[in-house]
């Protein structure tokens, strides 16, 4: 289930109304391989892959609600990091589409952006452009979502228990039981680079939402 989140609108100036005229590849429309066209996105989030030091990576999204992934070398970083804000409006151009990532893609989409050198990036304002993405999967699609190539997962869910267990090597965690509509219940597990995204208020009966979480099989448990 694709859920797009839009920020509350205001009257677009004239400037707003020219520059939302132009049209602009959709992200739908990008292929792997394809010459590159302007798009016009937001800067979802950022993060670098696991056991992977080499790149790091972006999500974009477009007025439509459709994400991409995109990708840039380590490189690149300190470039990019002073002109990129997560949740700002850019024009990209001169990216390179290719194939989408083997392990952990982060989307759906058949195809990844890579940022190389000649990206550019020209900072618009456009609240028509989503400020979250989701894409709920089911408690049916999570088992294939412990095999190669293991897509991240967003799931969401009624929270049923938490705790804050320790591990024998003294590494204190966060979990959380969580079930469906249809009383299916899985156990997520966030290790401590990821236990801020967890607010410690979160309590039974809340509703929580989780995105880009990796799906395992332990002791025969699905976690997240």
């Amino acid at each position: 289930m694709h859920v797009p989140f839009r920020r509350h609108q205001r009257q677009m100036s004239t400037s707003d109304q020219r520059q939302m005229s132009i049209c602009y590849r959709p992200i739908s429309a990008i292929k792997n391989n394809q010459e590159g066209e302007p798009i016009q996105i937001r800067v979802l989030k950022k993060w670098t892959p696991a056991q992977q030091n080499a790149e790091f990576c972006y999500l974009f999204v477009d007025t439509h609600g459709d994400a991409i992934q995109a990708t840039a070398a380590m490189g690149e970083k300190a470039r990019l990091d002073s002109i990129i804000r997560i949740q700002s409006c850019y024009i990209v151009d001169k990216y390179i589409s290719l194939d989408q990532k083997t392990y952990n893609p982060a989307v759906p989409h058949k195809a990844c952006l890579k940022l190389g050198k000649r990206a550019t990036f020209v900072p618009v304002f456009n609240d028509q452009i989503p400020d979250h993405y989701y894409n709920f999967a089911t408690f049916d699609e999570l088992k294939d979502r412990a095999t190669p190539p293991k897509m991240l997962t967003d799931y969401i869910g009624r929270v049923e228990d938490t705790d804050n267990p320790t591990t024998r090597a003294g590494t204190r965690l966060k979990k959380v039981v969580i079930q469906d509509t249809r009383e299916n219940t899985i156990e997520m597990t966030f290790w401590p680079d990821q236990s801020s995204t967890l607010p410690d208020h979160v309590k039974k009966g809340d509703i929580l939402a989780i995105t880009s979480a990796a799906v395992t099989n332990f002791e025969g448990y699905l976690q997240k």
